[in-house]
């Protein structure tokens, strides 16, 4: 649970600051610096930062700063199809799904499952990205704005399950464990 807190954390200190201040700019600069500031802290601990905690910095570093500086509201609906693509991308590495497993359920799993299982994520969020991408160039801002707060939500529902379901089925089906 750890891990995903930090690989979301500038994503959720950016709802945070925006929530309280109301100011693009405030929280956009905020989720910027913890990325920064997150990164520089693993590096100097000498802690291997993930591919997915470098794709998540690059993307604050990137869109955050077009944000700032475009200020285009087409530029806004297209970017969470931009970096939905990209950490689609990123999850495409054999095996990422095992670091959020406990020791525990990865020596009940085969490998394998965990591999498959990890793939169903990035192939929900590339099916994310083109449904936005279709409504962000051809749907009225607003219809946008409730599809983007809708959409996701059973999706990662599905996906959750679908994950669940079928790590649960992999460890039932290699037996028990050694011990």
């Amino acid at each position: 649970m750890k891990s995903i807190l930090l690989d979301l954390a500038a994503s959720l200190i950016f709802l945070g600051v925006y929530a309280v201040t109301h100011d693009i700019a405030w929280a956009t600069a905020a989720s910027m610096i913890f990325g920064l500031g997150h990164a520089g802290w693993l590096l100097v601990t000498n802690r291997a930062v993930q591919p997915i905690q470098w794709v998540s910095l690059v993307l604050i570093i990137t869109l955050g700063t077009a944000t700032l500086l475009t200020q285009n509201a087409l530029f806004v609906m297209l970017k969470p199809a931009l970096v939905q693509a990209a950490i689609a991308a990123a999850l495409l590495q054999p095996g990422w799904l095992a670091r959020y497993l406990s020791e525990d359920q990865k020596a009940r799993v085969p490998h394998a499952a965990i591999v498959r299982a990890g793939y169903a994520h990035p192939a929900g969020l590339f099916a994310l990205a083109a449904f936005n991408l279709v409504l962000a160039l051809w749907a009225a801002p607003d219809i946008w704005a409730v599809a983007h707060v809708i959409a996701p939500w059973p999706v990662f529902i599905g996906l959750g399950l679908f994950v669940w379901l079928n790590l649960r089925s992999a460890a039932r089906a290699s037996g028990p464990v050694a011990a």
